[in-house]
């Protein structure tokens, strides 16, 4: 390649580059310095990082860390600690790699949250991408205006440690999440306050599994403040939900999870579709507590799960099953409970054990 085709190809890449604005005027006086000024245009080309895989994928970001100061759509490998607010953010926040430690020290990464999903210009935006990362560290960040606040995608034995996602998704579509782990195992989520997603506050995706949830606040989230998805052996300890959403928490086709000591304050807890051997121990469920089959298939119920101590308060029912079998609560206190309810088209049990049912009234239906 002539050093004249190497300064158009670095001032296109540059151009469809917002992150590399900055260094554009860079490299555009070295391309037109000279035409054999061949070296100085390769270190030019070299503030670019692109990578292309065996896929043929293309990845376009600087790297940053140490001494190097990370950007907007930067890449962490090392350790960083941010110093000021960064943003807003017209694509991602930043993208951690292997086994990054981030410490914004309180400080926030804002995104623009000006496009909408659904247009042809238009990908998902992530305040920080945990990907692929193994042993990674968030700490101390506030993270808003994207698409999706923090995402761990392929992460592994992470942690996102005092954080905070507020205000992230689109409000137009109710689409996004505050923190959503996808395809991730053994990762930490501690200590955080997450509130007023479009969507979901904490989602735990297809695939994510061994993970903990400890001591976070997800409050006046879209619909659910926190949800499980076809995930297993997760652990949620001492989370707080509360506030606007359709449930505190949602969890479908989900199991082995244990639920301990946790506050569910103002929307109840639905329990769907092929969810077994659960563990809720110790909660306090301000709104009831619903295990339904999933749409119409009967055979894609709840069952054996199992809810012991705490307190059931329902305004309308403390616990309903729906086609659900098998399942057990028990040594749980009722509050204000007006009743218990089941229905079902089929034959079907669900044991109340060592539970007052004085003043409730069962409401008894079908098979």
């Amino acid at each position: 390649m002539t050093p004249t085709r190497a300064c158009l190809l670095s001032i296109l890449l540059l151009r469809s580059m917002w992150a590399f604005l900055r260094r554009l005027s860079v490299v555009s006086k070295l391309c037109y310095r000279g035409r054999f000024m061949t070296k100085r245009v390769r270190v030019g080309l070299g503030l670019l990082l692109v990578v292309a895989g065996a896929s043929g994928r293309v990845v376009l970001g600087a790297e940053c860390g140490g001494t190097v100061t990370c950007q907007c759509g930067d890449t962490l490998d090392g350790s960083y600690e941010l110093t000021a607010d960064l943003g807003p953010c017209e694509g991602d926040g930043l993208r951690l790699r292997k086994a990054a430690v981030l410490n914004c020290h309180g400080h926030t990464v804002t995104g623009a949250a000006d496009a909408e999903p659904g247009t042809t210009d238009h990908h998902p935006s992530y305040g920080l991408k945990l990907d692929g990362t193994h042993g990674a560290v968030v700490r101390g960040c506030k993270v808003t205006r994207f698409d999706y606040g923090i995402l761990l995608s392929d992460a592994r034995d992470s942690q996102v440690i005092g954080s905070e996602a507020f205000h992230n998704g689109n409000f137009k579509t109710r689409v996004g999440y505050g923190i959503h782990l996808s395809r991730s195992q053994n990762n930490t989520v501690q200590d955080c306050i997450v509130r007023e997603s479009a969507d979901e506050g904490i989602h735990i995706g297809n695939g994510s599994d061994g993970n903990s949830l400890i001591d976070n606040q997800s409050t006046d989230n879209g619909r659910e403040n926190l949800y499980i998805l076809s995930a297993q052996r997760n652990r949620l300890l001492r989370n707080r939900a509360k506030g606007a959403g359709a449930a505190d928490l949602y969890m479908k086709h989900a199991s082995e999870n244990l639920i301990e000591d946790n506050g569910f304050t103002d929307r109840p807890v639905v329990v769907r579709g092929l969810a077994s051997k659960n563990t809720f121990a110790d909660n306090i469920f301000g709104a009831g507590l619903r295990f339904e089959a999933y749409g119409d298939d009967r055979t894609e119920v709840p069952t054996n799960n199992v809810v012991r101590g705490g307190r059931i308060r329902g305004e309308s029912a403390c616990v309903e099953f729906v086609e659900a079998h098998d399942n057990l609560v028990e040594a749980v206190a009722f509050d204000h409970c007006r009743r218990v309810a089941a229905r079902s088209l089929m034959p079907s049990s669900n044991d109340l054990v060592d539970v007052d049912l004085t003043d409730v009234r069962l409401d008894l239906a079908g098979g």
